[in-house]
């Protein structure tokens, strides 16, 4: 059950970055989207990155995806691949930022993609746990 055409593929990819757990106060990762990665979309096509973890800690989780590059859009989806959060421009400029309480155990998924089709470009993923 997919709440798009092809968004199964998100979770599915065997290209999925596995992080594991984290309860750290903050972790970053540096990754860039662009004309090799897979797309997703049912109308326009999108580059993106999905991200598994494990939510090491109870807590309040946010997690900020920034580009100088493109307009960045964020994705969290249960273990499932059911979308539970998305971002556009919460952050900085063209910057998308989610924040969430999240339970210690179960999976999730962490999409970094862009709000225009087909746009590449460097990003930084900064997760922070902010605690209950």
């Amino acid at each position: 059950d997919c709440d798009a055409q092809d968004v199964c593929t998100v979770c599915q990819n065997p290209d999925i970055i596995d992080i594991g757990a984290f309860s750290t106060v903050v972790e970053q990762w540096n990754g860039t989207l662009d004309t090799g990665d897979r797309t997703y979309g049912n109308v326009n096509s999108y580059y993106f990155e999905a991200y598994r973890f494990v939510a090491g800690v109870t807590g309040y989780y946010s997690f900020d995806l920034s580009s100088t590059q493109m307009d960045a859009y964020l994705e969290l989806r249960d273990g499932a691949c059911q979308l539970t959060l998305q971002d556009d421009d919460s952050g900085t400029g063209t910057n998308a930022t989610l924040s969430t309480l999240l339970p210690a155990g179960d999976v999730f998924f962490i999409v970094t993609t862009t709000a225009g089709a087909l746009q590449t470009g460097d990003y930084t993923l900064d997760a922070f746990v902010l605690g209950l």
